[in-house]
């Protein structure tokens, strides 16, 4: 763009002659803006109803429908702080008693400190079992629910992972630094979800007292008793099934590390080859067609290839002796017949072979029947006998299970039974040191461990009994959440009746909700006029004041939905749905019915003329002199009054439904046409835009022209100077 010479040479205010040659173009591009800002602000009035009509019928109208929306059946109970009860529509009217026997406790067992074998160090998550004190390898089981897992104790695991390995056996678990202990306890309350260890050998029993977890309770006594009273048949059975298992996954594991190496090796190949790495004389080792398809290996000169790869020392890298391994499996696999030339089809048709071969073993785990004809199979093929070293070393494993428990459960019966008699001999008094002893109870050999029992809750209803793994029940349409247990001979009464106070204020809350909406709606249509107001430009704003630029704005955006059409049929629909009349057994009934209605068309207040009133309600000045219909309703028939409020509440819903439902203007859930203004609103950004450069055009070419006048004004006075010199004048 050449230099604007702005009036230098004829004095002339060339930029207030251009802005008013292009002030038409202006104009129009303001009015454009002006309708694009009316257009915003309609549309933020319409989001903003249309967020509380969605909030309507989803929060209050929605619920409205069913018949659990009313409570039409009020419990009370004569001692709250022990037995908080609710009741259904179901529940029998009338009195009953309730005794609370116990209440539903959750497994627990706090642990007792631990001590590391390093003076002055805590024990961390990160902490080796060894600095317990653990010496050795060993197992415990855990009994959840009545469900064994078999947990290793290793002398280099961490807190962390024997935390995670309690965690993944079923219960929740945690080491408390701080504290120095672990927390076990079950997931849920109740006697079946309890748990229990029970350690497998003598190794694990020290082990359980060295984590401070070892327990001597009734609950922790029936895993020991479970494992006591094993016969040599029942462990000759279970070993059977560990060994058959031990097999089958040995297989699965076998089968899906070598689908693994196969799948590899063609990727490695393949891989080594595009990325150049293998010297040119190897890179055959892919074969291919003539197009550049592949279609095999030659496993020979891969071999050839991995060895090239090697350290200063000359022996093979770390990542190329994995992969001469990997090869070296595969050959033994004996599915390769020719190394030099390896089918790659073949290859695949192997690793899909292998993972349904890996599928169907894995459903011999979990059926009983294919699982049994495996260990007969095994059974027959002489497997389960004394030449076997797995099969006995779990047989033998069992053994010691066995014998530990024996002895577990053997001393806690001497230190019950002495404990049981007030006479002892001086024997008996021997015994009973030393099963305590044996088992560190009472005395600083002990784990200081801290147990509770999971047990169910039980209470009685009328006499009879019933159980619950939670402290609450669901009895006969009553919901009894007990919170503490009755003393003797104490009863707690639970009274059941209509709830009508629930149902009117189920009712009042719906029409507060639905008079505000109606209230906000006919605000909005008959808003006064605001004609002649139109939104300002900025440099109408300029020439205002803030509180005067309010004010204008305030005008135009509180009647931006006067006398809307859209909005005058939401309004009309709803309110014809309201005034519907529904028959109820022999009799019709309507919201006048109840003592519901709108107010006196000149006596309501501005506004107001859609809003509901409640006859009685003692909270509105228009009505609650008169006679409550609602309430006695409700005392009267209160399922009669649910029916109808269900019914009318379902008419409305369809109705917004229906209206905001989606259309080619508007989207769903939405009562105005969304789609259509947001059209629109692109079309005035569209032609403000056009205007917008039509008017830089204009401008650009005005200053163009009085430019060049400017310059050949100059021009002409240099030429007449020229002339008047030459004439000496």
């Amino acid at each position: 763009m050449g230099v604007s010479m702005n009036g230098l040479v004829s004095n002339m205010d060339t930029d207030s002659i251009v802005s008013a040659m292009v002030s038409g173009y202006v104009a129009r591009k303001d009015k454009l803006v002006k309708q694009q800002t009316r257009l915003e602000w309609t549309q933020d009035v319409w989001k903003e109803l249309n967020k509380k009509v969605y909030s309507f019928y989803t929060d209050k109208l929605s619920p409205m429908r069913f018949s659990n929306a009313f409570q039409v059946k009020k419990a009370t109970s004569s001692n709250e702080s022990k037995a908080k009860v609710t009741a259904s529509t179901t529940a029998v009217n009338g009195t009953q008693n309730l005794k609370i026997n116990q209440l539903a406790k959750t497994g627990y067992l706090t642990g007792g400190v631990v001590k590391s074998t390093e003076s002055g160090k805590k024990i961390s998550g990160s902490s080796k079992l060894s600095q317990l004190g653990i010496t050795s390898n060993s197992s415990v089981s855990l009994i959840v629910g009545g469900t064994e897992k078999k947990i290793e104790i290793k002398q280099d695991m961490s807190v962390d992972q024997l935390v995670a390995a309690f965690k993944d056996a079923g219960v929740n678990a945690s080491f408390d630094e701080g504290n120095q202990r672990f927390f076990v306890s079950s997931k849920v309350s109740g006697e079946e979800a309890d748990f229990s260890f029970t350690a497998n050998s003598a190794d694990g029993m020290d082990a359980l007292k060295k984590m401070g977890l070892f327990s001597v309770t009734e609950a922790d006594m029936k895993g020991y008793e479970k494992f006591a009273n094993y016969t040599d048949a029942d462990i000759e059975n279970m070993a059977k099934n560990d060994y058959t298992r031990m097999v089958i996954n040995k297989e699965i594991t076998d089968k899906k590390n070598l689908s693994s190496d196969l799948s590899l090796l063609m990727k490695q190949i393949e891989t080594d080859v595009k990325n150049d790495n293998v010297p040119s004389d190897l890179k055959d080792m892919v074969i291919k067609d003539a197009d550049g398809n592949i279609l095999g290996y030659d496993l020979d000169k891969y071999r050839d290839y991995l060895n090239t790869l090697t350290k200063d020392d000359g022996t093979l890298t770390d990542a190329a002796k994995a992969k001469v391994e990997r090869l070296d499996r595969i050959e033994a696999s004996g599915l390769i017949s020719d190394t030099s030339n390896v089918n790659k089809e073949y290859l695949n048709d192997q690793v899909k072979d292998l993972q349904e071969e890996i599928e169907e073993r894995g459903k011999v785990l979990k059926d009983e029947a294919l699982f049994a004809d495996e260990l007969q199979k095994l059974e027959d093929n002489g497997e389960f006998d004394a030449s076997n070293a797995d099969y006995q070393g779990i047989i033998g494993t069992y053994n010691t299970q066995r014998a530990t428990a024996q002895d577990v459960v053997q001393q806690y019966d001497i230190i019950k039974n002495y404990e049981k008699s007030d006479t002892h001999t001086e024997a008996e008094t021997a015994a009973y040191n030393a099963a305590k002893a044996a088992l560190g109870v009472g005395d600083n050999d002990g784990t200081g461990a801290v147990r509770i029992v999971g047990q169910d809750a039980q209470i009685e209803l009328n006499g009879a009994i019933y159980n619950s793994n939670t402290s609450t029940f669901q009895v006969n349409g009553l919901t009894i959440q007990a919170n503490a247990t009755t003393e003797p001979g104490e009863v707690i009464s639970i009274n059941t009746d209509v709830d009508a106070q629930g149902i009117y204020d189920t009712v009042k809350d719906f029409f507060k909700s639905y008079n505000e909406l109606i209230k906000e709606m006919e605000t909005l249509f008959n808003a006064d006029s605001s004609k002649g107001y139109e939104p300002l430009t900025d440099d109408e704003k300029d020439a205002m004041s803030d509180k005067e630029v309010e004010k204008w704005e305030k005008k135009i955006k509180d009647s931006l939905l006067r006398r809307d059409s859209t909005l005058d049929s939401i309004m009309t629909a709803v309110k014809g749905a309201m005034m519907s009349t529904f028959e109820i057994g022999d009799k019709k009934y309507s919201l006048s019915s109840f003592g519901i209605k709108t107010s006196n068309y000149f006596t309501s207040g501005e506004n107001e003329k859609g809003v509901f009133h409640i006859d009685g309600d003692k909270e509105d000045e228009k009505t609650k002199g008169n006679a409550d219909k609602l309430m006695a309703a409700i005392a009267s028939d209160p399922e009669a009054v649910a029916e109808f409020f269900n019914k009318l509440s379902t008419k409305v819903y369809d109705t917004l439904t229906k209206k905001m439902s989606r259309s080619s203007l508007s989207s769903a859930y939405t009562i105005y046409n969304d789609k259509y203004m947001e059209k629109q609103q692109n079309n005035y950004k569209s032609q403000i835009s056009k205007w917008e450069d039509r008017i830089k055009t204009m401008e650009d070419r005005y200053r163009r022209q009085f430019t060049a006048m400017e310059k050949a004004l100059a021009k002409l006075n240099s030429n007449s100077s020229s002339l008047t010199s030459m004439l000496g004048m």
